[in-house]
């Protein structure tokens, strides 16, 4: 990539690289042997969901000797629980507010639309990495929904949510070791176009106490080990987790 990631600026940082799913197992194995020590075990930021999701594929080979993102230290629960479907089941057992949704799945090389969609809707893939805004759309109707599932790459599962009005943006930041949760910042976002990390604005972390409590809830369920940062909208005066 020509630009760095702002992550990169840190003095914290020591060394980088560029991961994709072409050169994965080299980048691990370059890795363990560049770096390993059991005796002192290195830091490893992922700056992305899809770079977490390849350290969460080859987590028994780096947990002896790295700290990074892990669900309860097996392979391939990270992955799991980015599915946003996965992720709204968890938050509505917590009592979290989320969207009225669907998924748009596929069988033998064909996707079927459910019958009980409530128009408008929004329509975006379903794992969160692969998130590309042609594929994120508002649909007023079954055509429109049906009209964006012929550029979808084949067997890609989409979801399907109740359209609503944002009013607000938040994004909930913090850290958890293995279900030990801190959450450390509410964020406001004041600018659409740069998100909520380049415009945002901190919110008293004691305005929302029954919030916080639900969501300390959804992550111990995770039983995750890592930094985190939950998107939540605001709509008519209600909290919905994203």
């Amino acid at each position: 990539p020509k630009k760095k990631s702002y992550e990169l600026y840190s003095k914290y940082i020591s060394s980088y690289g560029y991961i994709s799913k072409s050169n994965e197992k080299e980048f691990i194995l370059l890795l363990l042997d560049k770096y390993a020590d059991s005796k002192t075990k290195k830091i490893l930021i992922p700056c992305d969901d899809k770079v977490a999701s390849y350290f969460d594929n080859h987590c028994q080979e780096l947990l002896p000797y790295f700290v990074f993102p892990n669900v309860n230290y097996e392979n391939g629960r990270i992955s799991h629980f980015m599915s946003k479907a996965t992720q709204k089941n968890l938050a509505n057992q917590c009592k979290l507010n989320t969207a009225k949704g669907w998924t748009i799945e596929w069988r033998d090389g064909k996707y079927n639309i459910p019958d009980d969609i409530e128009y408008p809707c929004f329509v975006k893939p379903e794992v969160y990495h692969v998130l590309r805004k042609i594929l994120m759309k508002k649909c007023s109707n079954r055509k429109e929904v049906d009209d964006l599932m012929k550029i979808c790459p084949e067997g890609l599962p989409m979801l399907v949510e109740q359209y609503i009005d944002i009013t607000q943006e938040y994004s909930v930041t913090g850290i958890s070791i293995k279900g030990k949760v801190m959450i450390t910042s509410i964020v406001k976002n004041f600018n659409d176009h740069l998100g909520v990390a380049c415009s945002g604005i901190l919110a008293p972390i004691n305005t929302y106490p029954n919030l916080l409590e639900k969501l300390n809830k959804f992550i111990e369920k995770l039983s995750y080990t890592g930094l985190f940062c939950i998107d939540l909208y605001e709509s008519k005066g209600k909290m919905y987790f994203c």
